[in-house]
Protein backbone atom coordinates (compact mmCIF):
# COMPACT_ATOMS: atom_id res chain seq x y z
CA UNK A 1 0.00 0.00 0.00
CA UNK A 2 2.79 2.58 0.92
CA UNK A 3 4.53 2.03 -2.14
CA UNK A 4 1.48 2.82 -4.31
CA UNK A 5 0.93 6.02 -2.04
CA UNK A 6 4.66 6.82 -3.38
CA UNK A 7 3.92 5.98 -6.70
CA UNK A 8 0.50 8.40 -6.97
CA UNK A 9 2.53 11.33 -5.20
CA UNK A 10 5.00 11.24 -7.91
CA UNK A 11 3.02 10.92 -10.42
CA UNK A 12 1.33 13.92 -9.42
CA UNK A 13 4.58 15.83 -9.00
CA UNK A 14 5.78 15.11 -12.30
CA UNK A 15 2.54 15.58 -13.58
CA UNK A 16 2.39 19.10 -12.06
CA UNK A 17 5.99 19.29 -13.76
CA UNK A 18 5.07 18.80 -16.58
CA UNK A 19 1.89 21.02 -16.89
CA UNK A 20 4.23 23.78 -15.53
CA UNK A 21 7.26 23.38 -17.55
CA UNK A 22 6.94 20.87 -20.39
CA UNK A 23 3.55 22.21 -21.98
CA UNK A 24 5.21 25.15 -22.44
CA UNK A 25 9.07 23.85 -24.09
CA UNK A 26 6.81 21.70 -25.85
CA UNK A 27 4.34 24.23 -27.36
CA UNK A 28 7.81 26.63 -28.14
CA UNK A 29 9.30 23.36 -29.66
CA UNK A 30 7.11 21.67 -31.83
CA UNK A 31 3.63 23.84 -31.92
CA UNK A 32 4.60 26.94 -32.27
CA UNK A 33 7.96 27.16 -33.76
CA UNK A 34 10.00 30.39 -33.21
CA UNK A 35 12.57 30.27 -36.19
CA UNK A 36 14.14 33.40 -38.11
CA UNK A 37 13.85 35.33 -35.53
CA UNK A 38 15.76 38.43 -35.99
CA UNK A 39 14.41 38.07 -39.63
CA UNK A 40 11.07 38.65 -38.21
CA UNK A 41 12.04 40.91 -35.63
CA UNK A 42 13.94 43.30 -38.09
CA UNK A 43 10.81 43.29 -40.27
CA UNK A 44 8.61 43.96 -37.95
CA UNK A 45 10.24 46.72 -36.12
CA UNK A 46 10.92 48.58 -39.62
CA UNK A 47 7.31 48.14 -40.43
CA UNK A 48 5.48 48.58 -36.76
CA UNK A 49 3.67 45.03 -36.71
CA UNK A 50 4.17 42.64 -33.84
CA UNK A 51 7.00 39.99 -34.20
CA UNK A 52 3.94 37.55 -33.24
CA UNK A 53 1.92 38.63 -35.79
CA UNK A 54 4.30 38.09 -38.83
CA UNK A 55 4.59 34.32 -36.92
CA UNK A 56 1.70 33.49 -36.84
CA UNK A 57 0.86 34.45 -40.32
CA UNK A 58 3.83 32.14 -41.24
CA UNK A 59 2.40 29.31 -39.34
CA UNK A 60 -1.14 29.65 -40.80
CA UNK A 61 0.26 30.21 -44.21
CA UNK A 62 3.05 27.76 -44.57
CA UNK A 63 3.90 25.75 -41.71
CA UNK A 64 7.49 27.29 -41.50
CA UNK A 65 8.05 25.53 -44.79
CA UNK A 66 10.20 28.25 -47.12
CA UNK A 67 9.86 26.52 -50.15
CA UNK A 68 6.08 26.59 -49.68
CA UNK A 69 3.35 26.78 -52.87
CA UNK A 70 0.16 26.98 -52.52
CA UNK A 71 -2.06 25.54 -55.31
CA UNK A 72 -3.12 29.30 -56.48
CA UNK A 73 0.71 30.57 -57.02
CA UNK A 74 1.21 32.10 -53.66
CA UNK A 75 5.15 31.47 -52.39
CA UNK A 76 7.55 31.41 -49.55
CA UNK A 77 6.88 31.66 -46.23
CA UNK A 78 4.09 34.15 -45.74
CA UNK A 79 2.09 32.82 -48.89
CA UNK A 80 2.90 36.04 -51.44
CA UNK A 81 1.12 36.02 -54.98
CA UNK A 82 3.72 36.86 -57.32
CA UNK A 83 1.81 40.04 -58.43
CA UNK A 84 1.57 41.27 -55.04
CA UNK A 85 5.23 41.01 -54.09
CA UNK A 86 6.51 42.48 -57.53
CA UNK A 87 4.18 45.45 -56.44
CA UNK A 88 5.73 45.48 -52.78
CA UNK A 89 8.58 45.19 -54.37
CA UNK A 90 8.31 48.35 -56.51
CA UNK A 91 7.37 50.19 -53.30
CA UNK A 92 10.37 49.25 -51.43
CA UNK A 93 12.83 50.26 -54.77
CA UNK A 94 13.65 45.86 -55.55
CA UNK A 95 14.37 46.32 -59.00
CA UNK A 96 15.85 43.00 -59.52
CA UNK A 97 13.14 40.67 -57.46
CA UNK A 98 12.13 37.62 -59.38
CA UNK A 99 9.81 34.71 -58.38
CA UNK A 100 12.49 32.99 -57.41
CA UNK A 101 13.60 35.16 -54.38
CA UNK A 102 9.91 34.76 -52.84
CA UNK A 103 11.57 31.20 -51.84
CA UNK A 104 14.67 33.04 -49.29
CA UNK A 105 13.39 34.00 -45.97
CA UNK A 106 14.65 37.48 -45.63
CA UNK A 107 13.26 38.46 -48.70
CA UNK A 108 9.82 36.89 -48.15
CA UNK A 109 9.59 38.17 -44.86
CA UNK A 110 10.60 41.35 -45.63
CA UNK A 111 7.78 42.38 -47.82
CA UNK A 112 5.35 40.00 -45.96
CA UNK A 113 5.78 42.15 -43.57
CA UNK A 114 5.51 45.71 -44.96
CA UNK A 115 2.10 44.34 -46.32
CA UNK A 116 0.71 43.14 -43.70
CA UNK A 117 2.08 47.21 -42.59
CA UNK A 118 0.25 48.61 -45.50
CA UNK A 119 -2.95 46.76 -44.56
CA UNK A 120 -3.09 47.81 -41.03
CA UNK A 121 -2.35 51.32 -41.81
CA UNK A 122 -4.98 51.02 -44.91
CA UNK A 123 -7.91 49.57 -42.35
CA UNK A 124 -6.64 52.04 -39.46
CA UNK A 125 -4.87 48.92 -37.11
CA UNK A 126 -7.70 46.66 -37.35
CA UNK A 127 -6.21 43.04 -37.69
CA UNK A 128 -9.25 41.17 -38.25
CA UNK A 129 -9.93 43.67 -41.56
CA UNK A 130 -6.40 43.55 -41.99
CA UNK A 131 -5.79 39.93 -42.01
CA UNK A 132 -9.34 39.31 -44.28
CA UNK A 133 -7.29 41.89 -47.15
CA UNK A 134 -4.22 39.72 -46.48
CA UNK A 135 -6.43 36.45 -47.21
CA UNK A 136 -9.46 37.18 -49.68
CA UNK A 137 -7.92 40.58 -50.73
CA UNK A 138 -8.29 44.19 -50.17
CA UNK A 139 -11.15 44.67 -52.71
CA UNK A 140 -13.29 41.94 -51.14
CA UNK A 141 -12.62 43.69 -47.61
CA UNK A 142 -13.47 47.25 -48.78
CA UNK A 143 -16.64 45.69 -50.72
CA UNK A 144 -18.47 44.06 -47.66
CA UNK A 145 -17.19 47.07 -45.52
CA UNK A 146 -19.14 48.76 -48.05
CA UNK A 147 -22.23 46.17 -47.85
CA UNK A 148 -22.80 45.30 -44.14
CA UNK A 149 -21.82 48.45 -43.05
CA UNK A 150 -18.89 47.50 -40.98
CA UNK A 151 -16.62 50.57 -39.72
CA UNK A 152 -12.67 50.37 -38.52
CA UNK A 153 -13.92 49.20 -35.46
CA UNK A 154 -15.16 45.77 -36.87
CA UNK A 155 -14.31 43.07 -34.36
CA UNK A 156 -16.42 40.24 -35.67
CA UNK A 157 -14.77 37.53 -37.36
CA UNK A 158 -17.40 35.18 -37.33
CA UNK A 159 -19.36 37.86 -39.65
CA UNK A 160 -16.85 37.30 -42.65
CA UNK A 161 -18.52 35.80 -45.27
CA UNK A 162 -15.81 33.83 -46.94
CA UNK A 163 -15.61 30.64 -44.91
CA UNK A 164 -11.60 30.30 -45.64
CA UNK A 165 -10.70 33.94 -44.79
CA UNK A 166 -13.02 33.47 -41.38
CA UNK A 167 -10.87 30.53 -40.31
CA UNK A 168 -8.34 31.88 -41.33
CA UNK A 169 -8.44 35.58 -39.23
CA UNK A 170 -9.75 33.38 -36.44
CA UNK A 171 -6.37 31.06 -36.30
CA UNK A 172 -3.97 33.73 -36.97
CA UNK A 173 -5.19 35.82 -33.90
CA UNK A 174 -5.04 32.58 -32.08
CA UNK A 175 -1.76 32.21 -33.18
CA UNK A 176 -0.93 35.36 -32.43
CA UNK A 177 -2.50 35.26 -28.64
CA UNK A 178 -0.33 31.74 -28.29
CA UNK A 179 2.89 33.09 -29.45
CA UNK A 180 2.82 36.43 -27.25
CA UNK A 181 1.56 33.99 -24.44
CA UNK A 182 5.01 31.44 -25.14
CA UNK A 183 7.68 34.17 -26.27
CA UNK A 184 6.34 37.92 -25.38
CA UNK A 185 6.19 40.57 -28.28
CA UNK A 186 9.62 40.17 -29.42
CA UNK A 187 12.30 37.69 -30.05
Amino acid sequence: MKVNTYFAWLAIILGCYYWHYGQPYLARAWAYPHTHDRLIARAAGDQDVSPALIHAIILQESKYQEDAQSGRGALGLMQLMPDTAHWIGEKLDMEDLTDDHLSHPETNIRLGSWYIGYLLKEYHGNEILALAAYNAGHGHVDQWMEDKGWGYDFNDPSAIPFPETRNYVEHVLDYERKYEELYGNHP
